[in-house]
């Protein structure tokens, strides 16, 4: 948002602009011009002359010398020299009332800048969905790498945040989405969820309406017009092919930065990253997913990074005080320990942990993990992994299920190759398959590398995976 200095400076010249139409007005990147040009389909030059002529009536009010001094000499042309013939004032007394008026007008001008940040920012945060959690923790670094990321116009404008279910790849997407609003990165932003399912830290699932989700490529089309076109009368009922012209047109106008949440639950994700690929530029697409894009060159990857020890004490003892469970919210990190042992850094299994301990012991909870016991754990190992297990074909389940054999740090391919007795072609391309579901990670450099799985995915293959072979 400009400043009160930076608006004096934009309205001098501004009204030397209207005035002698040598020049574009200067106080276009105020907000409130552009909500002017919105809502009375005035044009940059007719919307920058209202905003002046509201400020200069507001003042005329106030101070009916000054807007007078500024309405003859500013916006008529007429001289000083004219005017102190007119009036018993001395020159110095016109140019001091002018610039007494001018400084007014800069804070009128100002205030009414603030109000129009307000208005866009609410409406902005109304287009999202209430936050997942209260508190981040140990995120911030990498919140601040995505912000810079998606605000640099070089880099890539279709970014794509991978992970496993659970790994708080929403939530980082929510508060980078709420900080682009909060420092106005973008001119406007937009948020789609494709999510089917919501998991919650008591264990207890529920499915998300039709009116929640999007469905399909040409859903998540129309759902980004009624948000971003809001200022167009949309025929109804409308349709993407209506839509898509009008949306690309106003993305190539200005920088949006647009959210679209869950990508793998889209059952036609191939046609929608075309269409995205066609809408970006200035405008940039943020997608979360479990499943990463191989096969589109220009989706750059990143992966949600998973909480570290001390995030994760941090995050137990956060929702522990939520929830009132004082012997974890007062317990030291080597009480602690076994629950990141057994889980990771995984947020939603660390959340669901808390709730568990409000009724069993710690070792109890621990078990339950182990052996897939109890609902709530049952719930966590079927929202995580049970449409990526689906989805797998028996050389892939079989790698997964060699993986624990692997140490904690990971092995290499020729490890892996010797516990699965598989042909290399045949391994290779189960990881390929497993690495692209975020089951398995790619650890190394170019010339070592290792594979490993998330602790929570080692503790789930112990048992839950048998279970569901059965």
């Amino acid at each position: 948002m400009l400043s009160e200095t930076e608006i004096y400076g934009a309205l001098k010249n501004a009204l030397f602009a209207l005035s002698t139409r040598d020049a574009e007005p200067d106080l276009g990147s105020c907000r409130i011009v552009t909500e002017f040009e919105r809502i009375y389909g005035d044009s940059r030059q007719e919307a920058i002359s209202r905003l002046i002529q509201n400020a200069l009536e507001t003042l005329r009010n106030e101070d009916s010398d000054s807007a007078t001094i500024i309405q003859q000499h500013l916006l008529e042309g007429q001289s000083i020299k004219d005017l102190q013939k007119r009036s018993t004032l001395s020159r110095a007394t016109l140019y001091r009332r002018e610039e007494r008026g001018l400084k007014r007008m800069a804070e009128i001008i100002h205030a009414q800048e603030a109000e129009a940040q307000e208005r866009r920012r609410q409406k902005q945060r109304a287009r999202m969905p209430s936050p997942t959690y209260t508190q981040l923790f140990g995120v911030d670094a990498f919140r601040e790498y995505l912000l810079n990321l998606v605000a640099d116009e070089a880099s890539p404008r279709l970014i794509l945040l991978q992970g496993m279910g659970g790994a708080g790849k929403t939530a980082l997407a929510d508060a980078l989405l709420r900080a682009v609003i909060r420092e106005d990165r973008f001119d406007e932003i937009g948020w789609i969820t494709a999510q089917r399912h919501r998991f919650f830290a008591n264990g207890s699932v529920s499915a998300l309406t039709g009116a929640e989700a999007a469905s399909t490529a040409s859903d998540v089309v129309e759902r980004l017009g009624r948000q971003l076109l809001d200022d167009i009368s949309l025929p109804k009922p409308t349709s993407a092919k209506i839509v898509l012209p009008l949306l690309r047109k106003r993305l190539r106008e200005s920088p949006h930065l647009i959210v679209i949440d869950n990508l793998e639950t889209l059952p036609d994700v191939s046609e929608l990253i075309p269409i995205l690929r066609d809408l970006a530029g200035p405008s940039k697409f943020l997608l979360t997913s479990r499943r990463s894009l191989p096969s589109e060159p220009d989706v750059f990857h990143i992966s949600a990074p998973e909480l570290s020890a001390q995030a994760s004490f941090q995050l137990l003892r956060h929702e522990a005080r939520l929830r009132n469970v004082p012997q974890v919210a007062t317990a030291d990190d080597d009480a602690l320990a076994p629950i990141y042992e057994t889980v990771g850094g995984n947020p939603l299994a660390l959340r669901l942990v808390v709730g568990q301990l409000r009724i069993h012991s710690l070792p109890r909870v621990i078990q339950s993990l182990r052996a897939a016991e109890g609902r709530s754990i049952e719930a966590l190992y079927d929202y995580i992994y049970r449409r990526a297990w689906d989805d797998l074909g028996e050389i892939e389940r079989q790698v997964l299920l060699t993986m624990p054999l692997t140490p904690p740090s990971g092995g290499d391919f020729e490890q892996l190759a010797f516990v699965s007795q598989l042909p290399p072609a045949e391994l290779q391309n189960a990881l390929d398959t497993l690495i692209n579901l975020n089951l398995v990670d790619r650890r190394g450099d170019l010339d070592e590398v290792s594979y490993t799985i998330h602790s929570l995915t080692r503790t789930f293959l112990l048992e839950q995976v048998i279970k569901w072979k059965a």
